[in-house]
């Protein structure tokens, strides 16, 4: 992963502060700006920045649109983007990233050991996110490659990487479709997104993340 966006809100950043803390850092400038961003590793304090490519981590608002999601990404690759967000998402959330983790502010959510990480005095968050509230595992990469190969209404052939990486792709449980099945239905002639979709959902539960 390349960058790592936290979907918040002003208030929500004021309701769990610990001992205004969380006031370090410009973290506060959400209010002000629809995206704020560390710039690079070395980066201890919030900018506004405009699209993705000015920074790596970033704070984004809740009340964002789709288009000013659509603008500030900016054509970058989502299989390159982890996203937090609350649980029940918008659709710029649940329809433009494939990655994605719900949480909420509660003391020792996600969001709080996030939030503790951003506002602390220490540097290289990017890496300390991602080792700490970002779960990545060997499935989760491969899974994203081959979502991102089916992208443009065109079934990739190359199961080998998920085969290799521990998918069961012929496993049944519960009477439900296996993961065959469900890339087998991308040839059909049906409705290609929702039967992506329903491959992209069984992909990413057997990765752990949903």
């Amino acid at each position: 992963m390349e960058k790592l966006l936290i979907f918040t809100n002003f208030v929500s950043l004021l309701i769990h502060e610990d001992d205004g803390r969380r006031n370090n850092n410009k973290i506060h400038l959400i209010e002000r700006y629809k995206f704020i961003a560390l710039k690079n590793a070395s980066s201890l304090e919030f900018e506004q920045a405009n699209n993705i490519n000015e920074g790596i981590v970033f704070l984004i608002q809740d009340s964002v649109t789709d288009k000013d999601i659509v603008l500030f990404l900016n054509n970058f690759d989502t299989t390159k983007i982890a996203i937090l967000h609350h649980r029940n998402p918008g659709d710029n959330v649940k329809n433009l990233f494939p990655y994605k983790i719900p949480s909420n502010h509660t003391p020792n959510s996600l969001y709080d050991k996030a939030l503790n990480i951003l506002s602390d005095d220490q540097d290289n968050k990017f890496e300390r996110l991602k080792g700490e509230v970002f779960p990545f595992n060997n499935k989760l990469n491969p899974a994203l490659e081959f979502l991102h190969e089916c992208l443009g209404g065109t079934p990739s052939d190359d199961t080998q990487k998920l085969t290799s990486a521990g998918f069961g792709l012929n496993k049944n449980e519960n009477d439900k479709p296996s993961i065959n099945d469900l890339i087998n239905k991308l040839s059909n002639g049906g409705d290609y997104n929702a039967a992506l979709r329903e491959v992209r959902d069984a992909l990413l539960l057997e990765a752990g993340i949903y």
